[in-house]
């Protein structure tokens, strides 16, 4: 048994990193630590306590683990590693949602909690520049060629996965719009389900739906997911009433699509499901200002999340997506695949709300164009 040197009274994990790091400096590279249970009995900490410990110590490139073996000192010491949490775009960009911002920084409160080091990557370019496929951000190139990372978070639609692929096979765990989508991560397809059922609730069966899908991702199709939950719920399928290119990066594009939507055809939509908090915001101008009752006449289903600060002057059903939920699943997720074990079952939680706008509508003048 070794003999590890003795801790004081301070924060625990940050005691036994200390201890180990020190122990550390007077063995030989390839020399074997000890185990997890070693440590757990030597300093009298938890075994989450040292886990943690051994996370950033890990991550620090001062020890290395084996699974099932026991933790030892790396043959080469590694430059301090870090994940990565990377949003392409510009975040105090005017047309970014509130969204990803948030969920960034959440990532980053999550991951530190597992004793993950990381740090925020951020792109110049504005949202519609990401969806062309411009990449802005070489600092993340600079140090992922450097061997800097252990991992990286993309929380936003990127591009990353194919720069990195440009310096040959990718060794690190990357969390990009690919791999949500092979996990069945999709939040559109929760919100669809909370949708139709509670359109179904209320007896709706004519629906209209106003999303956007990015035409450059090659993701399961939306339009085939739409069609197949409106058939389950017994809705009718009029794709005159269905605009999946309501682009929110286009100021007043809710307010236009929709009355195109009203207008499509003689028998009036009775639900409205719109996928977008901003493009919603431009929508109920058009719904205001067309007199539509609400709920009488349409009842309108929206999802958002809880970045977004919400103003409906009518009832609107919200599916609220959480973001530091859906960031505990990133750090989880990330941590076990730089550990290289199972993923976490993990469910993200939604809240499901009904707001009603509290302020009176006020006319608004409108161009020509159609854009409040």
């Amino acid at each position: 048994m070794v003999d590890f040197p003795s801790i004081q009274k301070r924060p625990a994990y940050r005691q036994v990193m200390d201890a180990l790091e020190a122990l550390a400096r007077d063995k030989a590279p390839g020399e074997r630590l000890g185990t997890e249970g070693d440590f757990v009995k030597a300093f009298g900490v938890s075994l989450v306590t040292v886990r943690q410990a051994l996370a950033r110590l890990e991550h620090e490139g001062i020890i290395e683990r084996r699974q099932g073996v026991g933790t030892f000192i790396p043959t080469e010491r590694l430059p301090r590693r870090h994940v990565a949490v990377y949003l392409e775009a510009d975040p105090l960009h005017a047309s970014i949602s509130a969204y990803f911002p948030k969920l960034a920084h959440e990532t980053r409160r999550a991951l530190s909690a597992l004793g993950l080091s990381n740090r925020c990557y951020f792109g110049s370019s504005s949202p519609r520049e990401v969806i062309e496929g411009r990449f802005t951000c070489e600092d993340l190139l600079v140090d992922y060629r450097l061997g800097r990372l252990s991992g990286v978070v993309a929380v936003c639609v990127s591009r990353v996965l194919r720069e990195l692929e440009a310096y040959g096979p990718v060794e690190i765990p990357v969390i990009d719009g690919r791999f949500r989508d092979r996990q069945g991560w999709s939040s559109k397809a929760a919100f669809l389900k909370f949708a139709f059922g509670r359109l179904r609730a209320e007896g709706r069966r004519r629906i209209a739906v106003l999303a956007w899908e990015n035409p450059n991702l090659k993701f399961k199709p939306f339009h085939a997911e739409l069609v197949e939950l409106a058939r389950e719920a017994g809705a009718e399928i009029d794709e005159r009433l269905w605009d999946l290119n309501a682009s929110a990066l286009e100021t007043g594009m809710g307010w236009e699509r929709f009355r195109d939507l009203w207008r499509a055809s003689a028998s009036k939509p009775d639900g409205l499901i719109v996928l977008d908090d901003m493009i919603f915001n431009d929508c109920q101008q058009a719904i205001c200002e067309m007199g539509l009752s609400v709920p009488e006449q349409l009842t309108v289903v929206l999802q958002s999340s809880d970045a977004q600060t919400l103003r409906p002057r009518f009832p609107v059903h919200v599916h609220q997506v959480i973001a530091s939920q859906v960031a505990e699943r990133y750090a989880q997720t990330m941590q076990a695949l730089i550990r290289q074990e199972p993923l976490p079952a993990f469910e993200v939680a939604h809240e499901h709300l009904t707001l009603c706008g509290p302020e009176p509508y006020l006319p608004r003048t409108v161009n020509l164009l159609g854009t409040p």
